[in-house]
């Protein structure tokens, strides 16, 4: 995931190992300067994927929820689970949260962690929520169309193979489909691509006022990300730690 930005260079390095079920997985992003292309840092690139992909649901959620959201209901027990629940919870004051995944034992232990609550099934996790976000590596859908309530936000995180999905392709139709790019989303998405759906928007367009936030609807926030959000957050980490050596010395 090349990108440039504002005199910025990254390039994110991702290399995932499949052993038998098991997958190992790891990142890095390089950032250099321009125009004198130095290298000024390599940054662990899993923990700044999982916290922008975080923020980008946190900011989906901001303005595609309803108003004053209670119940968040996470489908996965990994990192973005993690970095979801507390990314979510900085931001809207939810009284529940519920968590579900294949093993409830992992469920269990994440819910403890996090002090919520874990299920033993997908539909009683989303039972009445109002933010679902599913982040799992299920290549078919674990959330169903008849499980949702009308006007509730999804956003949409795993899946990020063109046959991959996650959500039931009619609670796709059914749905104000945004996304981050839609170039990408056509090109990446199985939950698109499958269901064939139309997207309506990519969420920048809503933050910038060109497109309706259709909150009074059941939306969906597909998350694929792109290289200019590792290159943004990535500088502001790059920018964060530098300040913080100078004022040491």
């Amino acid at each position: 995931m090349p990108c440039v930005y504002h005199g910025i260079m990254t390039t994110k390095v991702l290399t995932i190992f499949h052993d038998g079920e098991k997958q190992s997985r790891q990142s890095l992003i390089w950032l250099y300067t321009l125009p004198s292309a130095g290298l000024k840092a390599m940054i662990a690139g899993e923990t700044i994927t999982f916290h922008r992909t975080a923020a980008m649901s946190v900011i989906a959620t901001k303005y595609l929820a309803p108003k004053q959201p209670k119940v968040l209901a996470i489908l996965g027990a990994g990192h973005q689970a993690r970095s979801h629940f507390n990314g979510l919870n900085a931001f809207h004051q939810f009284k529940e949260t519920r968590i579900w995944t294949r093993s409830f034992t992992k469920a269990q232990t994440l819910a403890n962690e996090l002090n919520c609550i874990a299920c033993e099934t997908a539909q009683e996790a989303v039972k009445d929520a109002d933010v679902i976000v599913t982040v799992t590596r299920s290549t078919k859908p674990v959330l169903m169309l008849d499980w949702v309530k009308k006007g509730a936000h999804i956003n949409c995180v795993g899946a990020l193979k063109p046959s991959y999905q996650e959500i039931d392709p009619e609670l796709m139709r059914n749905s104000v489909v945004y996304t981050d790019t839609i170039e990408g989303a056509l090109k990446e998405s199985g939950d698109i691509i499958l269901s064939k759906c139309d997207v309506y928007a990519e969420i920048g367009e809503v933050v910038n006022g060109y497109k309706d936030a259709k909150s009074d609807q059941t939306t969906v926030f597909k998350s694929l990300g792109i290289g200019v959000m590792d290159t943004a957050t990535a500088t502001f980490v790059y920018e964060n730690y530098k300040s913080k050596i100078i004022c040491k010395n």
